[in-house]
């Protein structure tokens, strides 16, 4: 018991104190970036998943308790917005207005020593944000394939990979790497190893308007 109490009094100064702040610097990062990557691309597929990456970043800066950032896009604010409402009020399963399949918004709602401060309610609800919301390679079934997730990865993994290294890997792995610590490593993918796919069939610096090429996507699903 003192065991238990020791370490959860560490995990909650350490999300407070130091996860709190790298996350939040983190997303506002991401969001300036998908928004310079969404400007230039011209291909209305790929922009589209651009858009709803945006979105997917905005709502945690509304989770975070953040503004979204001035010239927010119109189309990304309003699926914000959205996903926002659901999020905040954490009454059940629902579709998802950003990906369209359906999520349990039950799950955002704080407990634990999340309900200590505003401080850790935020930090709960914007990870669980990142994490209840995912970006799956394949639909339901396990075997059709979902290319408009899987292009959203790609852009999200792009764009953490062209901020420079303090103003993202630096602060995600910082994140990942505590987290880990506490509650054991991921069992979903992480940016760094789509980035290595990605690096493999688009090259170290991907034009996002050739996500949608058929034979590149066959070759980026064989790899993963």
């Amino acid at each position: 018991q003192v065991y238990h109490i020791f370490y959860d009094y560490a995990l909650r100064s350490v999300e407070g104190q130091t996860l709190l702040p790298d996350a939040v610097t983190l997303n506002a990062n991401m969001l300036a970036q998908l928004q310079r990557e969404s400007d230039a691309i011209a291909d209305p597929g790929v922009r589209a998943e651009a858009l709803r990456a945006l979105a997917y970043f905005g709502v945690a800066q509304l989770a975070f308790g953040q503004a979204l950032p001035s010239g927010f896009p119109a189309e990304a604010k309003a699926l914000a917005d959205s996903e926002y409402a659901l999020v905040s009020a954490a009454g059940g399963r629902a579709l998802s207005p950003i990906f369209g399949y359906e999520i349990d918004y039950t799950l955002f709602t704080p407990r634990g020593h999340y309900t200590r401060s505003a401080e850790l309610e935020t930090y709960f609800m914007g990870m669980s944000w990142y994490g209840v919301a995912p970006f799956p390679l394949y639909e339901s079934d396990g075997k059709t394939r979902d290319e408009s997730s899987a292009m959203r990865a790609i852009i999200v993994a792009t764009a953490l990979g062209r901020l420079p290294l303090a103003d993202g890997g630096a602060l995600w792995e910082n994140i990942y790497s505590t987290t880990s610590f506490f509650v054991g490593a991921s069992d979903d993918l992480t940016p760094y190893q789509l980035a290595g796919v990605i690096d493999t069939v688009y090259g170290s610096s991907p034009d996002l308007n050739e996500l949608s090429d058929p034979d590149r996507l066959d070759r980026f699903y064989e790899a993963l």
